[in-house]
C-alpha cells in the first residue's frame, strides 16, 4: 500500500507564501514582517521563518531591516536573461510532450487552461496569475526531468514578478485573448513538436508584448 507523504508545516508555509508572491501581495505598501505573515496564514513564526529563508536563498525575496520582507527587484538585463532561459526550458518541454503524445498529461493541461480561461473571464486576476504559473509548471513537469522542473520554478517565479511591486497586472490584458493557453495546448496535442515549439514562443511573446504595452 502506498503511503502518502504529508507536507511539513514549513512546506505548507512555503506554498502559501509562494502563492502570495505570484499574486502580487508582496508590494512595498504591505510591509510584511514574520509576525504579520504568521497572523495572515494562521501559522506559527517558525515554519514561516523557514519558508522565508528558503525563498531568500532562491533569490525570490529580500529581508531588509526597517523595511520588512519584499520581493527581489530585478534589473531589465537580469529579467531578460532569465526569460531566455525560461523559454528554453518550456520549448524543450512542449516538444517532448508533443512527441510523447501522452493523452493523460495533455488532458490535465487542457483542463487547467479551461479553468484559467474561466478565471480571466470572471476577472479574477490574482487567482488567474497563480493558475497560470501552475499551468506552465505542469507543462515543464510533464516533460519528466526533475532537475529542470526545480530550476524552472525559481526562474518562472522571478520572471512573473512585477518590478514595480504592483502585482500581476499583465493578466488583465490576457483577458482580451483568454483562449491563448488553449491554443498552446492544442498545438501540443497535435503531436507535431515544431508546431508546439512555435505556439509556445508565440504565447510567450504575446504576453510580453501585452505587458510592455500596458506600462
Amino acid at each position: 500500500m502506498k503511503i502518502s507523504k504529508k507536507p511539513t508545516k514549513s512546506q505548507l508555509a512555503y506554498d502559501k507564501l509562494h502563492e502570495m508572491i505570484i499574486q502580487g501581495k508582496f508590494s512595498p505598501d504591505n510591509n510584511w514582517s514574520l509576525r504579520k505573515l504568521a497572523s495572515k496564514l494562521k501559522m506559527s513564526v517558525v515554519p514561516i521563518s523557514e519558508a522565508i529563508r528558503r525563498l531568500e536563498q532562491q533569490g525570490i525575496i529580500e529581508v531588509r531591516p526597517q523595511r520588512g520582507i519584499m520581493v527581489r527587484q530585478l534589473s531589465s538585463a537580469e529579467l531578460e536573461q532569465l526569460k531566455i532561459i525560461r523559454e528554453g526550458f518550456e520549448v524543450q518541454a512542449v516538444r517532448m510532450i508533443a512527441i510523447s503524445g501522452d493523452k493523460k498529461k495533455i488532458n490535465i493541461l487542457k483542463q487547467m487552461a479551461k479553468k484559467l480561461q474561466t478565471l480571466l473571464k470572471r476577472k479574477k486576476y490574482a487567482e488567474a496569475a497563480y493558475l497560470d504559473f501552475q499551468l506552465h509548471h505542469k507543462i515543464v513537469e510533464s516533460a519528466g526531468i526533475k532537475e529542470i522542473t526545480q530550476r524552472y520554478d525559481q526562474l518562472s517565479t522571478l520572471c512573473m514578478l512585477n518590478n514595480e511591486g504592483e502585482g500581476p497586472k499583465w493578466t488583465q490584458n490576457e483577458y482580451q485573448s483568454s483562449s491563448n493557453h488553449l491554443l498552446l495546448i492544442k498545438a501540443i496535442e497535435s503531436g507535431d513538436p515544431e508546431q508546439a515549439d512555435r505556439a509556445l514562443r508565440a504565447h510567450i511573446n504575446s504576453v510580453v508584448d501585452k505587458k510592455l504595452s500596458s506600462n
